[in-house]
């Protein structure tokens, strides 16, 4: 009997799932032999507004069973991006000892003077079976960030080897100057800006002010980031509009760019020129005309026009609904039901849903449109920085084992809105790029002739 009922306990041994740490040593992996190293560079020396490349290096001792998950930290007065979305392989001998993992690397742009400092980032660790096994942590690093002189840094401050500025407008003033406006006209302005080494989001929104007289209007900025051999360019495009309400000169102010060069370690300033322009009254009465009867007889004929159209339109509509009342309403129900379920309705949901700071609301839009640009061949590219590192802080706000949704904001949900335009544009331009070849059947085709018939 007790060797029956030692034989049944060993098989209930067998049968119970070993703990976490007996996994880890199964697959010859311990968290504590697992090196996490932070570093910076530039080391020293850095000023507001520089790239700072944060490398976060995680080694495993002989061989990485998966590749670890790595999220963005948060540094309180600085943005990070991740513009490469794959990690670099590498390897190293540490303590007699070969280890083998990856590099991460973040830009990191302070957006104020004084010590920065970098807290230790989380890594989770995953098995060979997808499972995650455990969290590893590195070590906080400090950077002292100088504020060079000549700099505001209480604005946003780009650093760079490389800033250029541009503007055009729309019509050209030069062409309407002699002539002048007329109330009621308007003036496109256009304005781009590139920079090296900078994100486009980094570039300061400009400042929309305008005479008294003139009402002013500003589309969302365009962004457009671009890596090339790492280096990463960023460029944004600025669009205002200018309405003129009454007669008058008005002068629309110049708009600036600061920068630091980082090549001559001296400040400067971009600068979109201002413009002056004359508004006048409309064109005089010809003379010889008394005003008065010419306006009451242009205005009598004019309004009994207007009625006789009218009163044609009212009759053919009339007509119309009455005969095609109910193939009308089935179209209409048809179109409108194709229209809430176009990507550009659902992205337009998207747009909202970002701007109201709930995390589980924007998940949801997000994941809505996705799936609808899959219905219709599309695939928007989200491993591009920083869309990419946005998604990964809404899932991680969401999904990691201890969730935060509070922690999603307005701010970043319109940082993504912005992204996700950027990203929306490259998709549509590639779905309607032109394909290879030709899909029209070739017009007089070889007629096929069966085997051994000849």
């Amino acid at each position: 009997m007790i060797r029956v009922t030692g034989i049944l306990f060993a098989i209930l041994l067998l049968t119970i799932p070993a703990p976490p740490g007996q996994a880890q040593q199964q697959d010859g992996l311990s968290l504590p032999s697992i090196v996490v190293r932070e570093t910076l560079r530039p080391e020293t020396g850095a000023v507001v507004g520089q790239r700072v490349a944060l490398y976060v290096d995680v080694l495993f001792p002989d061989e990485m069973p998966m590749p670890p998950r790595l999220a963005p930290p948060e540094i309180p007065g600085a943005q990070v991006f991740r513009f490469e979305s794959q990690a670099t392989t590498m390897s190293e001998r540490i303590d007699g000892r070969d280890h083998v993992g990856q590099r991460f690397e973040f830009a990191v742009y302070a957006r104020r003077g004084g010590e920065l400092t970098v807290p230790p980032v989380t890594v989770t660790v995953i098995d060979r079976a997808q499972n995650i096994i455990g969290e590893v942590h590195g070590s906080a690093v400090t950077l002292r960030i100088d504020v060079p002189e000549g700099l505001d840094a209480f604005k946003p401050v780009v650093a760079s080897r490389r800033v250029r500025m541009s503007q055009m407008w729309t019509p050209d003033p030069a062409t309407v100057l002699k002539p002048g406006l007329k109330p009621g006209d308007a003036l496109k302005r256009t304005i781009r800006r590139e920079a090296s080494d900078v994100p486009g989001l980094a570039l300061q929104a400009p400042e929309l002010s305008a005479p008294e007289g003139v009402r002013i209007y500003a589309d969302p900025p365009q962004i457009d980031d671009s890596i090339s051999r790492g280096e990463v360019t960023g460029r944004r495009l600025d669009q205002i509009v200018y309405v003129f309400e009454k007669e008058g000169s008005y002068t629309l102010p110049a708009m600036t760019q600061a920068w630091f060069d980082l090549s001559e370690k001296v400040a400067r300033m971009e600068t979109a020129s201002a413009v002056t322009v004359n508004v006048v009254a409309g064109p005089a009465v010809s003379a010889g005309v008394n005003p008065g009867v010419a306006q009451e007889r242009s205005l009598s004929r004019a309004q009994w026009a207007m009625l006789a159209a009218l009163a044609l339109g009212l009759a053919a509509v009339v007509v119309i609904i009455s005969k095609y009342w109910w193939r009308l309403q089935a179209s209409w129900r048809k179109w409108h039901s194709i229209r809430l379920s176009s990507e550009k309705t659902i992205f337009k949901e998207l747009e909202r849903a970002c701007l109201t700071g709930d995390a589980h609301v924007t998940y949801r839009a997000l994941k809505t449109w996705t799936m609808r640009c899959e219905q219709g061949g599309m695939r928007p590219d989200t491993s591009q920085e920083p869309l990419h590192g946005l998604v990964s802080e809404l899932e991680s706000a969401l999904f990691r084992p201890n969730p935060t949704p509070e922690a999603w904001t307005a701010a970043r949900g319109g940082l993504l809105a912005d992204c996700l335009r950027s990203a929306r544009r490259i998709m549509l331009a590639r779905s309607v790029a032109p394909l290879a070849g030709s899909a029209l059947p070739l017009l007089n085709p070889a007629r096929q002739i069966p085997p051994g018939s000849g």
